[in-house]
Formats: structure tokens, sequence, C-alpha cells
């Protein structure tokens, strides 16, 4: 059996890596000895491979890192994107693979798409848009691999997302009618229930269950002391980590850094307190790389003696590691929120996309969250001041939450499996 990941971002988010290093493990274990393909937004010769499986670029980043002039940047996504449509649909129609009507950049993944036995777009939270027609375009190409899955009768199965908002009756629109083809879609939090049914899309395909990031775990070998030298002056410390990114449009961005540097120079003048900036998502062929928001953010803090700010590389193995040592976080990038819970760390997050709210509301932790466009050195301040008085009631609350909540990720498994089946058995007996 062929398996074909499509949507997988990059690597260098450390939080997706680990969403497909799970899923790689439940297509596993619900499909023994599958030969699975990683399709990727990124260049296929930085990877070796992911855990062993086959990476290829997708057709997003084949057409979107062509050229770097706006006109051919366009015109070329529109002739990889159009070009794969009309041989999907050649071949449903007539039954045979015009492969000479595609570039030769494509033609990887159109034998990937052709040769596939199941599609599952990994988890995420990147079908959502804005208002403009870049955006219009961007939902476009987003479903566009789903598209061709449905016009090469392929079952598609959409792991662990979250999905919306968007801004248009059009996005809504086009979205429904995509995802009303698809066989599963496994969401992760109510927000994605409530816009599904908005939009549209039927109820019988929508699952509930939770983050796939709760099932990531480690076991590799890797100690505070990997990431920060002399880590004895740290023993009688409070370790807080911290995780930042670029979200904002610049004065947003610039006022939530500064709040960032005051709130840690606040917090830092009590001396047995120590901050480390961790780098969740170091892409820098996407410019989204958060050691750039820590550098700068590191620059305005005053108390720099007692701040550590992370600058190197580290796989999602050695961050999740990383996020056990610590005593509490405050955390920006969600996964980085979930790496820590996970660990029993109490974190405070900041949120950015409406999964943030949602999933700390399943554990009962909504009173920790605040909205990134709310950001100030005072409340963050105040939020923190709390987390550290209330520390062991927040950890009592995960021992009491978390275990469940883990193991309605792992019912995933099963479902895949019998949706899947139920589907090929339906079209053998066409």
């Amino acid at each position: 059996m062929k398996i074909l990941l499509t949507h997988a971002y990059t690597k260098d988010n450390k939080g997706d890596a680990a969403i497909v290093s799970v899923l790689l493990r439940q297509l596993n274990n619900a499909f023994p000895g599958s030969n699975i393909t990683v399709s990727v937004y990124d260049d296929d010769t930085k990877y070796k491979d992911f855990e062993g499986y086959k990476v290829i670029s997708n057709s997003m980043y084949l057409s979107i890192y062509r050229f770097r002039t706006l006109l051919f940047k366009l015109l070329y996504t529109f002739y990889i994107e159009s070009s794969l449509l009309l041989w999907a649909l050649c071949y449903r129609l007539f039954g045979c693979s015009i492969a000479f009507v595609l570039p030769k950049s494509t033609r990887n993944i159109a034998h990937e798409y052709l040769e596939s036995d199941l599609f599952v777009p990994v988890g995420g939270g990147y079908l959502r848009a804005k208002k403009g027609i870049q955006q219009n375009i961007d939902i476009l190409l987003l479903l566009n691999p789903i598209i061709i899955g449905i016009l090469l009768r392929k079952p598609i199965i959409l792991y662990t997302q979250s999905i919306g908002p968007f801004a248009t009756p059009f996005q809504g629109w086009i979205t429904r009618v995509v995802l009303n083809k698809t066989q599963l879609i496994f969401v992760r939090e109510d927000h994605t229930i409530a816009t599904l049914k908005v939009i549209g899309v039927k109820g019988n395909l929508v699952v509930r269950t939770t983050d796939a990031g709760f099932l990531f775990n480690s076991d590799k070998n890797f100690q505070l002391s990997d990431f920060v030298e002399n880590t004895e002056t740290l023993k009688s410390k409070t370790l807080v980590g911290v995780t930042v990114r670029k979200w904002l449009n610049q004065e947003g961005q610039d006022n939530f850094e500064r709040a960032i540097a005051l709130f840690v120079d606040k917090i830092t003048e009590e001396k047995n307190i120590s901050i480390l900036f961790i780098p969740q998502v170091t892409s820098t062929i996407h410019k989204d790389d958060d050691r750039n928001v820590a550098n700068r953010i590191v620059s305005l803090v005053a108390n720099k003696q007692q701040v550590i700010n992370c600058t190197g590389t580290y796989d999602h193995y050695a961050l999740k590691k990383l996020y056990g040592c610590l005593d509490f976080l405050v955390g920006t990038r969600f996964h980085s929120v979930i790496f820590s819970l996970t660990s029993y760390v109490p974190a405070l997050a900041v949120e950015y996309e409406y999964k943030t709210s949602g999933i700390m509301k399943d554990l009962g932790l909504s009173e920790w969250v605040i909205p990134i466009e709310q950001v100030t050195a005072d409340n963050l301040y105040e939020k923190f001041r709390r987390l550290l008085s209330e520390g062991d009631i927040y950890k009592q609350r995960l021992q009491k939450v978390l275990p469940d909540y883990i193991l309605r990720a792992e019912e995933v498994e099963k479902q895949m499996k019998e949706v899947y089946y139920s589907f090929t058995l339906l079209n053998v007996n066409r």
C-alpha cells in the first residue's frame, strides 16, 4: 500500500515535524508495511529522508520558489497547478496519463499522486484565509492537492486540523465544495467544528479528536547542557522558557516585541529567575525564523545577564527534551506549549490562531491564554505572577486531564483504517 502525506511544511517547524512523526507512527500501526511519501513545502534536497521515508517537494513550493519576480511567480504557479489539474482530469475521464503537459519538475509529484492508495493532508492550521486576492489564491493552492486526489478517486483523510476562519463567502464556498468530497476530517478543537458547520461541510465527515502533538515523545538522550553552557549556574534558578514569532503587522509586531522585552525585565528583577528564548521554528527560506524575533527582543532587554538566547538549530526531538527542563513556559508557538504541557511544565499561552484557545479550553486552562494583539508587559507579568504561585495547582490539573486527552488522539489509528477499507470496499463493489 502506498500513502501520500500532503501539506507537510518543513522540518524547520518543530511542531509540524512532530505532527508528521506521530502521523507516520499511526499510519504504520494502521497499515503495517506501507510505502509512505512525505510531500513538503520545502526543498527536498535538504532531506535525506523523513525518519526513513521518501520526501519530495510539493507543487506549491515548486511554483513559488522557481522565480523571484512576482509576475513570473504568478504565471509559473498558474502553469504548474492548472497543468496538474488538467492531467488529473484527463486521467479521470479517459484513464490515460498525459504527463507531457506537466513541467518536468512536477512529474515526480504527479507520479506519487497517481500511485498512492491514500492521501493524508497532515495536521495543522493552514486551511484558512484573510481578505485579499493573494489570500484567495493561497486557499486555492492549498486545496489543489485535495482536488487532484478527488479527481483521481483517491480516499482522502485530513489529519488533526484547525480549519478557518475565512474572510469571504468564496473562500468558505470553495473549501466546502472540496472538503465535502473527502472521506474524513479529523479536527482538534471546537472552533473548527463551528466553522465547518457554518460553511456547510457535512457533519458525518467530521470527527473530533486532539492535536497529534500530544502524542509526541522523545526518547533521545538530550540534556540541558546540550543547549546551554554553564548549567551549574542555573541549578538554583527558576528557568522560564519563552517562544516568540513574527505574526502581526509592523506596528503591532513592534509593540509585541517591546512588551515581551519589558516583561522579561520585570520578572528578572527577581535574581532567581532565568529566561531561555527557544527557537521553535527556524525556516530561513520561508522567512519564518523565531531567532530573528528573539534577537530583536533580547537587544531591548536591560537584564541581559539573566537571559539565554538559544540561536542554534535543533530538531523536534531535542526541543521536546529541552521543554522538559523548564520550570515554566511563556509560549507563542502553540506546539511549544504542547511540548511543555506533556512534560507537565505549566505554560502561559499567547494566542495567534484560535487553535490555542480551543485546545487550552479543552484542558480547562482558558485562563492562561492571552491573545497576541492584547499582549502588554503588565498583563503578561500579572498572569505570570499567578502562574508562579499556582504552578502546583496547574500541574495537578494536567495530571488529571492529560491521560484521557492523549488517549483520544490514539483513536485516530482505528478510525483511519476503518474509513480507508470502507472506501475501498465500496469502490470495489461499484
